[in-house]
């Protein structure tokens, strides 16, 4: 058989580099371990390229899906090969099951991760709330502006306000203000039904380019192109990768 990857440590053998030719994701030989002792190996040898549409990412749990998000974000460091993506912050989101929500208004919790704009014209300032209260409805969060009489300037302590459901759709919201290419999902429809996790992913195909995600429900491969399915460590990292 085919000789397995040997681990590697924290080191710049996994390289992350900006992507090309508008492969918004482009993997070659990634090979993942779980830094215990020994190593344990979770991917070995992925070749992939995202240039549009959806790759939903699936498997047990524990076989590595979040761990290969956290490579794709830069944030796992334990393999090697090489990750190619759009590197510009403002063209990729990154989209965790808990969404961080910060206390503050509701105008910047959808601005989230950038800051609001500076002060503009109240004609400017009044069509960009409109846009803000749009993308809030679009996601079933049209209850939450009547509670707060439709002032985006209302400053609650979110995290505690909006069930998880609402604060995964309110992290969607975030995709149409601020419009990325790229959108990396880790179960973020998990906490809703079938008819909220349409109308999120409908705003996904509809604004990016490109997404990957990973999530359980089979309800949700109708929006997807691509399916990678993880075999994880009791399969010696292994994988496949099917249209859908």
């Amino acid at each position: 058989g085919a000789r397995q990857p040997q681990p590697q440590c924290a080191t710049q053998e996994l390289r992350l580099q900006p992507s090309v030719d508008k492969h918004w994701l482009d993997i070659e030989e990634l090979s993942l371990w779980a830094p215990s002792s020994p190593p344990r190996l979770l991917l070995s040898s992925l070749n992939l390229n995202v240039t549009s549409g959806g790759l939903l990412i699936s498997g047990a749990s524990g076989v590595g899906k979040t761990t290969l998000l956290r490579a794709i974000a830069g944030i796992w460091l334990y393999g090697t090969g090489t990750i190619r993506r759009e590197m510009d912050p403002r063209k990729v989101l990154f989209l965790p099951q808990q969404p961080y929500m910060q206390d503050g208004t509701l105008r910047e919790q959808l601005f989230y991760p950038f800051d609001a704009p500076p002060s503009q014209s109240a004609a400017d300032s009044a069509a960009s709330d409109r846009a803000l209260c749009q993308a809030l409805d679009r996601v079933g969060l049209g209850h939450v502006l009547q509670r707060v009489g439709h002032d985006l300037s209302t400053c609650r302590r979110w995290a505690e306000e909006l069930s998880v459901g609402e604060q995964q759709r309110l992290s969607v919201a975030r995709i149409l203000v601020h419009r990325p290419a790229l959108v990396i999902l880790d179960e973020t429809t998990a906490a809703n039904d079938l008819a909220h996790e349409e109308a999120m992913y409908r705003c996904v195909i509809e604004t990016c380019q490109a997404f990957v995600s990973v999530g359980h429900r089979q309800s949700i491969e109708a929006f997807h192109q691509k399916k990678l399915t993880l075999f994880g460590e009791p399969e010696g990292g292994r994988w496949t990768l099917q249209d859908i």
